[in-house]
Formats: C-alpha cells, sequence, structure tokens
C-alpha cells in the first residue's frame, strides 16, 4: 500500500526489518565463522531498507512541518 506522495505506509515493517537484519550482520561479524557470502547478502539487504527508511523520516519530518 502506497499514500499519494509514494512512501510506503509499511513503515513499521521497514524498521523492524532494518533493525533485524543489522543484529544479523552484527552477530554475523562477530562471530567465529565469518561468511563474505552471507554478509554481502545481508549489505544487499539492508541499502534498500535504509534508502526507504531515511525516505520515510524525511516524509514524517515534512509532514509534521
Amino acid at each position: 500500500m502506497v499514500n499519494t506522495t509514494g512512501i510506503p505506509v509499511f513503515e513499521y515493517a521497514i524498521v523492524f526489518g532494518l533493525v533485524l537484519f543489522l543484529l544479523i550482520k552484527d552477530i554475523l561479524s562477530v562471530s567465529e565463522v565469518q561468511r563474505k557470502t552471507i554478509i554481502s547478502s545481508l549489505n544487499m539487504v539492508i541499502g534498500p531498507l535504509l534508502v526507504l527508511f531515511i525516505a520515510t523520516v524525511v516524509y514524517k519530518i515534512i509532514e509534521i512541518l
């Protein structure tokens, strides 16, 4: 679902997914078994979620003003 400006209304799912994938990446980076393919795959997921998170935050700030 998208509102009129094109920002997704699933902002809670975006935040939850971003936090979840960041935690998984942090745990894997501390782990003894570091798989570069898994960490690079997580980077491919974290990037778009981060862009959506920033867009949602900017939209909410503009909405308040």
